[in-house]
């Protein structure tokens, strides 16, 4: 349940703030914590941290303000709340204007939204779905690359490090949706494009998209059954 409604909300996030922030997947606290994580780029300001072992939290807001009117939240809260209510007050919390009008999606944006519903469907089944990264960022043991990358055909230009990586790392750009914690897709960001195990065939989630009637839900669907049609 936690999974999917920090998905949810960190997908509406950056959907409604696709610039100047970068969404990643954290673990502080030697370890200890499970952070879906936003973050300022290139500098330093909004800081918001979806822990999902605890609580959500503001730590920087995106105007630079240091006064930041916000206690930690539980999870349980924000399931009872009005979504729509809620972040407006963390957007105004993280100093972010509310936009006058939802952005058109982008590559990354559609791929979190995409996340967020693959996320949702495995909320209360037997099979549960998680979004692992590319890059296991955690101040305990076991961070780096993502070696379950090197099960699926991305093309090198995707792989190749690039000067925008953060930490110029590009595992960061990719996701890894698991089924009972085994990947079955990996996702790049900025192409939006999923490939699958022991395939070279990919999914143009922008091309899916538009043809799905703009439903992400849809996206996420096709993907899980091309995943497990192989």
């Amino acid at each position: 349940m936690i999974e999917a409604a920090s998905w949810r909300l960190a997908s509406e996030l950056m959907r409604r703030h696709p610039n100047g922030a970068r969404l990643f997947r954290g673990h502080p606290g030697s370890g200890q914590y499970d952070v879906l994580w936003i973050v300022g780029v290139p500098n330093p300001g909004v800081d918001v941290r979806l822990n999902r072992t605890g609580t959500i939290q503001v730590h920087g807001r995106a105007d630079g303000g240091r006064e930041i009117q916000w206690q930690p939240t539980s999870w349980i809260e924000y399931l009872g709340s009005d979504s729509r209510a809620f972040i407006q007050r963390l957007e105004a919390a993280a100093g972010w204007p509310g936009p006058a009008e939802v952005p058109p999606s982008t590559p990354e944006t559609l791929t979190y939204r995409v996340l967020a519903a693959l996320a949702a469907m495995g909320t209360k089944t037997v099979h549960p779905i998680g979004i692992a990264q590319g890059y296991i960022d955690t101040s305990g043991y076991g961070g780096g690359p993502n070696t379950a990358l090197r099960d699926f055909s991305i093309p090198s230009h995707l792989t190749d490090v690039r000067s925008e990586d953060f930490y110029g790392e590009p595992g960061y750009r990719f996701w890894l949706p698991c089924r009972d914690g085994a990947p079955f897709a990996a996702i790049e960001q900025t192409s939006a494009t999923a490939w699958f195990l022991n395939r070279s065939a990919h999914l143009d989630l922008r091309m899916a998209y538009r043809e799905l009637h703009k439903e992400p839900a849809l996206v996420a669907a096709e993907v899980l059954r091309t995943a497990l049609a192989g």
